[in-house]
């Protein structure tokens, strides 16, 4: 996993959206190239797992699909717990997720 935060996670940042702690994002999976994760961000000394992350070029997603899957995923992660926050990004519009889970959009990144 890579160190430092990507140009497009530095917005998210300032606004408080991530934790003040994270030591790194990248991506994750399993050696036989399953269970892919887009984004993992850990946190910490301990570089515990904070933030699980799905995107998608889609104009519009149904969160709780992609929820469900980044917990299935997160099982083949090691040292992820239940309480790591989720992330879904879609171009446009991020339907239906759970209080908890940070949705990202382009404009999100993007915008001035």
């Amino acid at each position: 996993m890579g160190g430092g935060l990507p140009r497009a996670s530095a917005p998210l940042a300032s606004t408080g959206a991530l934790e003040d702690d994270i030591v790194a994002i990248g991506p994750f999976w399993r050696a036989d190239g399953q269970d892919e994760i887009d984004a993992v961000a850990l946190a910490g000394v301990d570089r515990r797992v904070a933030l699980l992350g799905e995107a998608n070029w889609a104009r519009e997603v149904r969160a709780p699909r992609i929820e469900a899957a980044l917990r299935r995923k997160a099982a083949a992660l090691p040292g992820a717990t239940d309480d790591a926050r989720l992330a879904i990004a879609a171009r446009n519009l991020v339907n239906d997720a759970a209080p908890t889970t940070l949705t990202v959009t382009a404009r999100d990144i993007f915008s001035d």
